[in-house]
């Protein structure tokens, strides 16, 4: 007898409770997904799995699509495994650096043809939004009264902001490449 269970990290669970139970007694029961729940609240959780969920458009889906086959693999997820992995080690050094206390991350709140609103957790006393302009003659951050500053920075980074910046450079602005 084949047992599917469709909850999310109940899995382990409900093998234990096919392994525990008498299958009779299972494939009469009605109320299993509430045996269930009940045992894997009892269960202590050994490892939290974060679950994530990326949508790949146009160029970039054809690029992943391409690393996969060159990889030989089958598995989305275990190519984006393989490739967080291999960045992870070319970049270490950065990445710890990086993640070395504050700052602490930012993200953007509101974007639009014109600019971005970006919350920075850093700015005293609780955190501050930051408005960055895309302007015909460059980006301004409007809080450090600069076209170079770490809002910008993180700003240029996001997949959706590089795009309405692309957009704006075909118009003749001169905005960063991204």
């Amino acid at each position: 007898m084949a047992v599917h269970i469709f909850f999310l990290g109940y899995t382990i669970c409900a093998y234990l409770v096919y392994k525990i139970y008498d299958t009779e007694i299972l494939e009469k029961n009605i109320n299993f997904c509430i045996i269930i729940h009940i045992l894997c609240k009892s269960v202590q959780v050994m490892a939290v799995v974060e679950k994530l969920n990326i949508i790949l458009k146009d160029a970039t889906a054809t690029k992943f699509k391409r690393i996969k086959q060159a990889l030989g693999l089958e598995s989305n997820t275990e190519t984006i495994r393989m490739i967080i992995n291999w960045y992870y080690e070319q970049h270490r050094e950065e990445i710890e650096k990086a993640i070395e206390g504050p700052p602490k991350h930012m993200w953007h709140l509101n974007l639009n043809e014109y600019g971005v609103l970006v919350w920075d957790p850093d700015i005293p006393p609780n955190g501050w939004a930051v408005q960055i302009h895309f302007r015909p003659e460059g980006v301004f951050c409007e809080y450090c009264e600069s076209s170079d500053c770490k809002h910008i920075h993180f700003a240029l980074s996001k997949p959706d902001i590089q795009e309405v910046i692309r957009k704006r450079r075909k118009e003749g602005w001169k905005l960063p490449e991204v």
